[in-house]
């Protein structure tokens, strides 16, 4: 699956990630073609190692985009997640997960490519301290009964 890409705001910091695919029961989903009746679910999870002087307070932000490559809705947002956190002061790891949940009635049939875009804001600042993206995977919704 896809590994994110990050850059961050500052130098102490590096990060790291990866976007899963899973069934509605917990098994990975081996392919790229899902049934349009199925409930789903991205995970995602990004590793932070830290020199930080001092830990930094924040919000996570987590977003799963789909771009459709075939006759379809165009860009649809599929699912997003906010959640508190805290990059400890280093040397130190983190590590951060998210499970979002997709419904079978939010795609229609056609291929997509997924995006996924996280980044950490610390709570008093407007620029991001870590911002990563994903570009990928390329699944196929089909309608079973069809």
């Amino acid at each position: 699956m896809p590994h994110f890409d990050f850059q961050g705001s500052r130098p102490a910091l590096e990060a790291t990630g990866t976007v899963d695919l899973v069934k509605s029961d917990g098994l990975p989903i081996s392919g790229s073609v899902l049934s349009g009746r199925d409930s789903w679910s991205v995970q995602v999870a990004i590793q932070v190692k830290s020199s930080l002087n001092n830990s930094v307070a924040g919000i996570w932000n987590v977003t799963i985009f789909c771009e459709s490559l075939t006759r379809g809705p165009g860009d649809l947002k599929l699912a997003e997640a906010q959640s508190e956190g805290e990059i400890p002061a280093g040397p130190a790891e983190r590590s951060f997960s998210w499970d979002l949940p997709v419904k079978p009635e939010q795609l229609p049939e056609g291929a997509y490519k997924l995006a996924t875009i996280a980044f950490f804001r610390p709570g008093d600042e407007q620029r991001p301290l870590v911002t990563g993206f994903t570009d990928g995977p390329i699944i196929e919704i089909y309608d079973a009964l069809t």
